[in-house]
């Protein structure tokens, strides 16, 4: 089982998004396995199980109306121990993410993280993608010491930039590090206590069509996530250019897609999970 104590990412088993993992702390373990807990009170403590590597898929339709898929078996790691799902991918599934990050995360669950990187960044994120292509990715077989579920509203799909500037004016990394952040979620209502702008996201966007993000409890016990991304969504919010077609913006050279994953049958916030409303969480 996944425990809080795991070396650089602690409870948050978040980790920089760059990839490159800093340097231990003094006391501080420098290996192991990112960490995640929730203390859901009668229920005790609610652990991801690392023993059971979760099945990542990723795909979207050629130009020429095949489909490019990709899939892989990915045991929980930290960003920069990412491996090669094909394409010009690299992908990776974690314990953390933004919501944590903002301190907006439910403590009683856990917040899980499947995410990619361009293998060369010379490259297209998407080879081959139609002009009007959609993204889709599945996170399955995600399993924790008890049942688990999970909300729609949850999701979020955050893109990172090397260097937005010479897209949006004379602003710089520097000058305002959350610039070369995009965030794309499924509540209109959630800022991440305040985190979130219209200048660094698209509230409520992958609640609305062809966008789509869906949190499902297993009967097995596991939950999984589906998410479709229409391309535009990989574009800088604040991205001047009208076109939307592959090649012809910005591509950020990181994504992820991330859910909050809370136990099932237990009442958390006086709500029983398992049986809330908007389609989160359901069991079938």
């Amino acid at each position: 089982m996944i425990g809080a104590s795991f070396g650089w990412a602690g409870l948050s088993g978040a980790g920089p998004e760059d990839g490159k993992r800093p340097a231990p702390k003094a006391g501080e373990a420098s290996g192991g396995t990112v960490g995640a807990v929730g203390n859901t009170g009668s229920g005790g403590v609610f652990l991801a199980n690392d023993k059971v590597r979760p099945h990542v898929t990723i795909s979207w339709p050629r130009r020429d109306g095949t489909i490019a898929m990709f899939e892989g078996h990915y045991g929980y790691t930290e960003p920069e121990g990412r491996k090669a799902i094909g394409g010009n991918l690299e992908a990776f599934v974690t314990i953390g993410g933004s919501r944590l990050d903002f301190g907006a995360a439910d403590p009683a669950g856990a917040i899980v993280r499947v995410g990619f990187y361009k293998a060369d960044k010379s490259k297209l994120l998407f080879e081959d993608l139609k002009d009007d292509g959609a993204v889709t990715i599945t996170l399955t077989g995600v399993r924790f010491n008890r049942s688990a579920t999970g909300t729609d509203e949850s999701v979020i799909h955050h893109i990172k930039f090397d260097d937005p500037s010479s897209l949006i004016g004379c602003v710089t990394p520097a000058d305002s590090p959350d610039i070369i952040n995009t965030y794309n979620t499924a509540s209109a209502e959630d800022d991440l206590r305040g985190k979130l702008t219209a200048k660094n996201s698209r509230r409520g966007t992958l609640a609305s069509a062809p966008a789509a993000a869906r949190v499902e409890a297993a009967a097995d016990g596991s939950v999984a996530l589906r998410a479709t991304l229409p391309y535009v969504l990989f574009k800088h919010v604040e991205d001047p250019w009208l076109r939307t077609a592959p090649g012809t913006f910005a591509e950020p050279f990181h994504f992820h897609v991330e859910f909050q994953a809370l136990p099932r049958g237990e009442e958390v916030g006086g709500v029983k999970n398992g049986a809330r409303g908007g389609g989160g969480g359901s069991d079938h």
